[in-house]
């Protein structure tokens, strides 16, 4: 198995099917030179991957997976620390709202690195037609951000990242109104 397909299982295995793209989609995106995917290795064998969108003023971390052997014993943190040192940008990402046990360790595990969760509403958009958008809340490090900043990172996100998707949640809003009988 080579490296991508190797990542493309960890992908497949780690985020639910609303928070991931098809793999076609997937590989037009590893065609923008804004997008990096970063393997994680301990003695050769591939434990996890990093994908980034290098934007403006800060880098997005749009997923971050250890592969189910090897959660749980340090590899996440100390990849995710390593990151953290080698870049002067502020570093974003997304989490679930902490609504389970899961997504609350999720993000304590962040704060416990540096990051902070923001109050902001937040909704990532679908990435494709027959997905659903999913409510979260961005992350940022090293320090909390302002409503302003919020903005313009939300907005950079919608339209670097995730400009096709919006189409979905525009027509999906649409759809929605016109059952209610709206225009």
């Amino acid at each position: 198995m080579n490296e991508f397909e190797q990542i493309w299982k960890i992908y497949q295995e780690s985020f639910p099917k609303d928070e991931k793209r098809n793999l076609s989609l997937q590989k037009q995106i590893l065609k923008n030179p804004n997008y990096h995917i970063i393997p994680f290795y301990k003695e050769n064998i591939l434990v996890g991957f990093m994908a980034t969108w290098e934007l403006d003023k800060f880098i997005f971390i749009e997923h971050y997976a250890m592969d189910k052997r090897y959660r749980g014993q340090g590899y996440g943190e100390k990849f995710l620390r390593d990151f953290l040192q080698k870049t002067s940008k502020r570093i974003v990402l997304e989490v679930e709202k902490p609504e389970t046990s899961i997504a609350k360790r999720r993000i304590q595990f962040y704060q416990r690195l540096g990051f902070y969760c923001n109050p902001f509403d937040y909704v990532q958009p679908s990435y494709e037609q027959d997905q659903q958008p999913v409510p979260l809340l961005l992350m940022t490090y090293p320090d909390p951000i302002s409503k302003e900043i919020f903005q313009h990172i939300k907005d950079k996100l919608y339209r670097e990242v995730y400009g096709t998707s919006l189409f979905f949640l525009k027509v999906r809003r649409i759809k929605n109104r016109n059952k209610k009988g709206e225009l």
